[in-house]
């Protein structure tokens, strides 16, 4: 058996694919309810997907219902402030590893776990699978994909994958 992928990340570039991730695709009831789930830990509160219809506003919204440590009350926060809301904790998750991994874990659907780099800098270890991948092209741009978006791959390609 191919001896597992590790991928090491900082604690940076970690939190900056999870909230990526968590912001970019909330469509759906799904991903609003694992953007609760995510946001409700980190901040110790609690958060659930809900909606919410403004008294003479047309349509409802989607987002999640919040009620942080020592909120009387819950408040709701719409989808399309998921950003603005994820950009705080950002810098205040960088010295958490265990919950970074564990969001990580969640996120992504991979294995990872605190570790250190190379240079001895904390961060995260990913597996990332990728002794699975069986590529019948070149390998190039499923190993390196930001260069994938870069210079290798068509547009078509990419929209594809994604």
């Amino acid at each position: 058996m191919a001896e597992k992928d590790i991928q090491f990340l900082t604690p940076e570039e970690a939190i900056h694919r999870v909230f990526a991730d968590l912001v970019e695709t909330t469509n759906d009831w799904f991903d609003v309810a694992f953007f609760a789930r995510v946001y409700g830990f980190l901040t110790m509160g609690k958060a659930r997907p809900g909606t919410f219809k403004k008294k003479g506003a047309d349509g409802t919204k989607l987002g999640i219902w919040y009620q942080g440590p020592g909120m009387a009350r819950e408040s709701f926060i719409d989808k399309r402030d998921f950003g603005s809301c994820a950009a705080p904790l950002i810098t205040k998750l960088k010295d958490r590893p265990d919950d970074i991994a564990k969001i990580y874990e969640w996120v992504m659907w991979v294995k990872a776990i605190p570790g250190k780099g190379r240079n001895g800098r904390p961060g995260i270890l990913v597996e990332t699978e990728m002794e699975k991948f069986q590529c019948t092209q070149c390998a190039h741009c499923c190993q390196d994909l930001s260069d994938a978006y870069s210079t290798t791959v068509d547009i078509e390609d990419i929209n594809r994958w994604k």
